[in-house]
């Protein structure tokens, strides 16, 4: 039961994030699935939307889409746990979270980092092209 309720989830943010982006002519596929494209079509999405919410350079978006695709990548290793251990992955979504920060924290300015975090979707917002990112 709980993995249909996380696989419907994923499909609803993936389809979400199509709706709200031109990155790619294809539906984004499942974060987590373990494929190499779902990771980087994801990446693509969340950038593209810190880039126009963020104002990016050149420099920064391509260092901001290293970070945030070695983040989606590690992220989608813990995705099982939500059904098996909540609470370890909770402990391994904010530590992996918290790593994000610091290494976004050399690339982006104060403001551009404060943004960052305004964009959290609230918990409830599970539609959000960036959902995954934060939670």
């Amino acid at each position: 039961m709980i993995k249909i309720l996380l696989t419907t989830m994923s499909v609803m943010v993936t389809l979400h994030a199509f709706n709200q982006t031109t990155v790619s002519p294809k539906p984004v596929p499942p974060a987590g699935t373990g494929t190499e494209s779902s990771s980087k079509n994801l990446t693509a999405v969340v950038v593209t939307r810190f880039q126009s919410e963020m104002n990016l350079s050149s420099d920064q978006k391509t260092k901001v889409t290293e970070i945030i695709g070695n983040y989606l990548d590690e992220k989608a290793k813990i995705i099982p746990l939500i059904a098996e251990n909540k609470t370890a992955y909770d402990d391994k979504q904010a530590s992996y979270f918290k790593t994000l920060r610091v290494k976004l924290k050399d690339v982006l300015v104060r403001t551009q980092l404060q943004k960052f975090m305004a964009l959290k979707p609230r918990p409830e917002e599970t539609d959000s092209s960036l959902y995954y990112v934060y939670y």
